[in-house]
C-alpha cells in the first residue's frame, strides 16, 4: 500500500544518530559519541592523559621512585576549549602534537588549535528493507565531518586566570540525507570566564547549548569513544547540537567542587526542525530564526572522576523547557509549548590498580521524559556497561555494551493507525561497540547494533546495522 502518511516520521538507528524523516519537523537526535560534531564539549577525564598517567607510572617504577617527566605538549593544554561535555583529546594525542613548531609559536601568543576528522560507514547486514531509502544504513550511508576549535588566552587581557576566547568551524556531508546537514558553517564563537577560584563559570557567545548538559560520551574524549546515553530528548525539545545559536551558560560549584547546579538559556532551533533552521541559518551567526524563542535547561548533579582509591561517580537531572510553539499531535489545530526531563548516572564498579584509578568497568544508565503530545519520541531509558582499558595491552581502548527504549507517542501512532498505517510502538536497541586506538591521533570506532523497529511507519523488519569509523585528530 502506498504510504498516505508522510508527516509521521521514519525512524533509522545507526551509532551516533536517530533521524526522523518525512515530517516538517523533522529532527536529528545524537544518540551516541561517534557523530564526530559534538565538538565542544566535557568533562575533565581525557583517555590520553589516561594513559599518559600510566606510562608515567610504569616509568615511576622502573626508576626506583624517581619522578619521571611529563611530555612538553602537556602545557599546551593549558588552552584547550573547556566548559562543555565532549572534549578533544590532549594535545599529545593528535597526530602531530608540535604541529612542525607552529603549535609553540601559537602557544607563546595564547592561541591553540584542535582539529578532528571523522568519516564513517554505516549498512545493515540484514538488508531486508529494499526499495526508497528511509533510514540510515538501508543502503550504504556515509558521513564525513570536521571540526577545527581556535582558543586565545584572556587571561593576558584582564580577565580571571582560564579565561578563553573559542571560535570554531565545523562542516558535515551524509549520504543519506535523513542523516543530517549537508554544509560548512561556523560551530562556536564565545568566551568563557571562571571566578571564584573556578566555582563560577560563565560562558557568553554563540554555541551549541545541547554540548553543555547531559554527557553523551562514554570515555570522556570525543576520538576514544563509544556508545553513550540517550540524548535525544534535548535535540526534540529544541536544544540540538549542530549550529549554535546565542547562548548564555553559568555553572555553579559547591566547596568541595563534587555538587553543582548548571543553567543554560539559548536560542532554540526552529520547531520545524533540524533542516529549516539550518536552511535558514547557513553560518551559524544568524541571531534569530523563524518562531525559534528560547529553551532553558537547569541540571544539578554529583560528581568525583576517579582517584586512588576513589572511583568516579556522576549522576545529574536535569529539565528543559522551550516556549517555542510546536504543533500538536493530539489536535494538530492547536500548539502548544514544549519541555522534558531526564536523569542520567555514570559509576565506576571496579578499580583494579589504585595507581591507575580510571581503568576498570563502568555502568551507565538514564531516563528521559517528555512531552507526550508533542514529541514523537516522548519517553526512553537505557543503559551501558563499558570498561575504560579493557585490556592491558591497550590502555587507550574502551569496550561498551549497550541498550536502549525508546516509545512512540500514542497520539502519533493513533494517527497513523487512522491513515491505514502500521506503526510501531517503541524501538529497541541492542549494540556492541569497541573504539580502537591505532596510534597517536588515529582511532578507530566499530558497533554492531541490533533494532528490532528501524521505522515508525510503516514498519519494516529489524535492522542488524553496522557502523564503522576512523577518526583522526590534530
Amino acid at each position: 500500500m502506498k504510504n498516505v502518511f508522510p508527516q509521521l516520521p521514519s525512524q533509522s538507528k545507526r551509532q551516533g544518530k536517530i533521524t526522523h524523516n518525512s515530517t516538517k519537523r523533522a529532527i536529528l537526535c545524537d544518540l551516541t559519541p561517534s557523530s564526530g560534531l559534538r565538538i565542544a564539549a566535557f568533562s575533565l577525564m581525557h583517555v590520553f592523559l589516561f594513559a599518559q598517567s600510566a606510562s608515567a607510572g610504569e616509568e615511576v617504577a622502573n626508576n626506583n621512585g624517581a619522578t619521571p617527566e611529563l611530555p612538553a605538549c602537556l602545557k599546551y593544554d593549558r588552552f584547550n576549549h573547556k566548559g562543555s561535555e565532549s572534549p578533544f583529546p590532549s594535545n599529545c594525542e593528535s597526530i602531530s602534537p608540535e604541529l612542525g613548531g607552529l603549535r609553540q609559536t601559537m602557544y607563546d601568543k595564547g592561541w591553540n588549535a584542535q582539529a578532528i576528522l571523522t568519516t564513517g560507514l554505516t549498512y545493515d547486514l540484514r538488508n531486508r528493507n529494499r526499495g526508497t531509502q528511509v533510514y540510515s544504513g538501508q543502503k550504504p550511508s556515509s558521513t564525513s565531518t570536521g571540526s577545527l576549535l581556535l582558543t586565545h588566552d584572556l587571561e593576558r587581557h584582564g580577565l580571571p586566570a582560564g579565561s578563553l576566547l573559542t571560535l570554531g568551524g565545523s562542516f558535515a556531508y551524509s549520504s543519506f540525507r535523513g542523516d543530517g546537514i549537508r554544509e560548512a558553517f561556523l560551530s562556536q564563537l564565545s568566551a568563557r570566564i571562571p571566578m571564584m577560584n573556578d566555582r563560577l563559570i560563565l560562558q557568553i557567545g554563540y554555541f551549541s547549548l545541547a554540548g553543555q548538559f547531559y554527557g553523551t560520551l562514554l570515555g570522556n574524549n570525543i576520538a576514544a569513544s563509544t556508545l553513550g546515553p540517550s540524548s535525544g530528548l534535548l535535540a526534540q525539545v529544541g536544544a540540538l547540537g549542530f549550529k549554535p545559536s546565542p547562548a548564555f551558560d553559568v555553572r555553579f560549584y559547591s566547596q568541595d567542587k563534587r555538587w553543582y547546579n548548571h543553567f543554560g538559556v539559548a536560542r532554540s532551533i526552529s520547531p520545524d526542525g533540524l533542516f529549516a533552521d539550518s536552511e535558514e541559518n547557513r553560518s551559524g551567526l544568524k541571531f534569530r530564526t523563524k518562531d525559534a524563542k528560547s529553551i532553558f535547561i537547569n541540571e544539578v548533579g554529583y560528581r568525583i572522576e576517579a582517584a586512588p582509591e576513589q572511583r568516579k561517580v556522576w549522576v545529574r537531572a536535569g529539565v528543559a523547557y522551550n516556549n517555542s510553539e510546536y504543533t500538536r499531535l493530539d489536535d494538530p489545530t492547536k500548539k502548544s509549548n514544549n519541555y522534558g526531563s531526564y536523569l542520567v548516572g555514570d559509576v565506576q564498579l571496579t578499580q583494579p590498580d589504585s595507581n591507575l584509578p580510571y581503568k576498570g568497568w563502568y555502568v551507565n544508565a538514564y531516563l528521559n521524559k517528555g512531552r507526550g503530545n508533542v514529541n514523537y519520541l516522548p519517553d526512553s531509558f537505557g543503559g551501558s556497561i563499558y570498561s575504560l582499558a579493557p585490556f592491558e595491552s591497550r590502555p587507550y581502548d574502551l569496550l561498551a555494551f549497550g541498550i536502549s527504549k525508546n516509545k512512540y507517542s500514542t497520539w502519533a501512532r493513533d494517527t497513523a493507525v487512522a491513515a491505514g498505517q502500521s506503526a510501531a510502538k517503541a524501538s529497541t536497541s541492542f549494540s556492541v561497540s569497541y573504539a580502537y586506538r591505532v596510534s597517536r591521533g588515529v582511532y578507530v570506532q566499530s558497533a554492531l547494533i541490533y533494532t528490532d523497529n528501524p521505522t515508525f511507519s510503516p514498519k519494516r523488519s529489524s535492522a542488524l546495522n553496522l557502523n564503522m569509523n576512523a577518526i583522526l585528530v590534530f
